[in-house]
């Protein structure tokens, strides 16, 4: 084998901003990796080849992606957290990083039950930190809006968190489905 296969497992059909946003990145990570040959691995330089599969929102179709990178031998999968627990039941036997990009809060990360997913996207705790210190001085009236996703209850947490942190009072909270 002389390519080092990348899989993007991503909602290409139902939210293609997102697509574009995995797809775009790794992209651009192979092309910067391929102007210097390529990945070392051992004593050979392999090209990288980025593959993007359509997950169409479904965790499911992931974890079949998932099963189609083990078989294909690829080197990550890149996701965008849908089917994530799914996910590392099949990539967990055979050690294949996945890299979560997009949803995903802290839940999702678990080493020991999902030792093969790792979070890329910017973690919950640090971002509402960054938000609560800059609204914290204006002395905002703060309502609370989160969808009933993992990744929407995980954000709603660390904003809570920040807030009180900072002494400032959440008036209203709600959770709306996603749906």
């Amino acid at each position: 084998m002389n390519e080092f296969l990348v899989v993007v497992s991503a909602p290409v059909s139902t939210q293609g901003w997102i697509a574009t946003f995995e797809k775009d990145g790794a992209e651009l990570a192979a092309r910067q990796l391929n102007a210097e040959g390529g990945v070392q691995v051992g004593s050979t330089k392999r090209k990288v080849v980025v593959q993007v599969r359509d997950n169409a929102g479904s965790a499911v179709t992931a974890a079949a992606d998932a099963r189609y990178v083990v078989g294909h031998h690829a080197a990550m999968m890149i996701i965008d957290g849908v089917g994530a627990a799914a996910v590392a039941q099949v990539t967990k036997p055979a050690s294949l990083p996945v890299f979560v990009v997009f949803d995903g809060g802290a839940s999702i990360v678990a080493p020991r039950a999902r030792p093969t997913i790792f979070r890329l996207a910017p973690a919950d705790l640090p971002m509402a930190g960054r938000l609560a210190d800059y609204l914290a001085n204006a002395k905002p009236r703060i309502a609370l809006l989160s969808d009933d996703t993992s990744y929407g209850q995980d954000g709603a947490s660390a904003l809570q968190a920040a807030f009180r942190r900072d002494r400032t009072p959440i008036t209203s909270q709600q959770s709306v489905p996603t749906d």
